[in-house]
């Protein structure tokens, strides 16, 4: 239910609640406020998925592992938002190790451009947070598992990060970093080109299933994975418009995988076969 945000009663080390779907809950601090990105908040959004009711303490939440540091606008005074607030701690929750890089493919700040010169585009942008934004082409391999979506996310989007590990919107930079299921979490999509259809299933980063539909010849390629050295999810950007539900996925399974044999019909053949020497 989206609930109103006292403005003058946020702070940073505030932890908020999100209810996903009725079913479950996650949590997010707000941690600090990014001039970098136009003094837009910075969340850390945590693993755990909590029973719809169960109340934990605030203290086992911010300690919790951290599943993402984003961009979000926590407080408008003219919007509602689908969180509310449970109260503060003075312990600000971090990416222990490695600071968060965020990453965007335009410069993140207007305010910065007048001392920079004008944006450059074909190159990424790469930054820590109240950090000046480095120029960066290609992006350096060994950062990559370290860098967020720097963009400035929407409550639809906390949501899909909290209940998949990645956000389902169209963005450029998932050309260049990982968009991470969490483990379990079950995502299908279709996607189309001229000639081929294809259908996906992956289960957690591991592709488990395709459809492959090629216009011309029309043969299928109903196909299992069982290794996990097939495809990843993160080696493609897909896009917003690709991403179906288990439903259409399962129809178009069931539609097309291999039908089993009628037996009858193979003695059939055999016997035919047998006649005709």
């Amino acid at each position: 239910m989206p609930r109103l945000i006292d403005i003058d009663s946020i702070h940073i080390g505030d932890v908020f609640c999100m209810e996903i779907d009725n079913s479950f809950k996650c949590y997010f601090q707000f941690i600090d406020i990014d001039k970098t990105q136009s003094c837009t908040p910075v969340i850390n959004i945590f693993k755990t998925h909590y029973p719809i009711d169960f109340i934990p303490c605030i203290e086992s939440i911010v300690r919790d592992e951290i599943l993402c540091s984003v961009h979000t606008i926590v407080y408008d005074k003219y919007l509602t938002f689908p969180w509310y607030k449970i109260g503060n701690t003075g312990f600000i929750s971090s990416n222990r190790d490695k600071q968060t890089l965020f990453i965007d493919d335009e410069h993140p700040n207007e305010e910065i451009l007048s001392t920079v010169g004008s944006v450059e585009y074909g190159y990424w942008w790469i930054w820590e947070i109240n950090g000046m934004p480095m120029k960066q082409f290609p992006v350096p391999y060994d950062l990559i598992d370290r860098i967020e979506n720097g963009a400035i996310l929407y409550p639809e989007q906390i949501a899909d990060r909290m209940k998949f590990g990645y956000d389902r919107y169209t963005s450029a930079v998932y050309n260049v970093i990982k968009r991470k299921p969490s483990q379990g979490i079950q995502s299908f999509i279709k996607s189309q080109c001229v000639s081929i259809l294809t259908y996906y299933h992956f289960d957690g980063e591991n592709l488990v299933r395709q459809i492959t539909i090629p216009k011309i010849d029309n043969g299928v390629k109903i196909e299992n994975f069982e290794n996990g050295e097939n495809m990843k999810f993160w080696d493609r950007n897909w896009k917003e418009y690709e991403f179906i539900t288990p439903e259409q996925f399962e129809s178009a399974w069931n539609k097309y995988k291999e039908k089993p044999k009628n037996p009858i019909t193979g003695i059939s053949k055999y016997v035919s076969n047998i006649f005709r020497r």
